[in-house]
């Protein structure tokens, strides 16, 4: 939710202090062992709250991050790249590691469509 509204919020503040909010009701939620259906709802309240921001109306652009789970949600591993993305009004795209057989699928169709189409192999 922080990343497809971040980059095009009137106030970059207020989703900044939004998802610190949400976070550490999540740390709290977890430590206290509220569980799964308090962490639900948090979410569910999250959700309608990162809605009710202020956007400006423009397009936005969208690229894709891919790599080490580590890398791609550690800011000092990915060296801050995903927050100059956003700072830039790009909104970064981190693509979860389940879809993982993506690449091969999509490689696979290349090949398919090149021998189709081209006689290529």
């Amino acid at each position: 939710m922080y990343y497809a509204v971040a980059p095009i919020a009137k106030l970059k503040q207020q989703v900044d202090q939004l998802k610190e909010f949400y976070i550490r009701k999540l740390e709290q939620f977890i430590s206290q062992h509220k569980g799964h259906k308090a962490i639900y709802m948090l979410l569910v309240n999250a959700v309608k709250d990162f809605n009710q921001i202020e956007i400006l109306n423009k397009d936005c652009l969208q690229i894709g991050v891919v790599g080490e789970i580590y890398v791609k949600y550690n800011n000092f591993a990915n060296q801050q790249s995903i927050d100059w993305l956003v700072d830039q009004g790009i909104e970064p795209v981190i693509l979860p590691k389940s879809i993982g057989n993506y690449n091969v699928l999509f490689n696979n169709y290349n090949r398919i469509w090149l021998y189709d189409n081209l006689n290529y192999s």
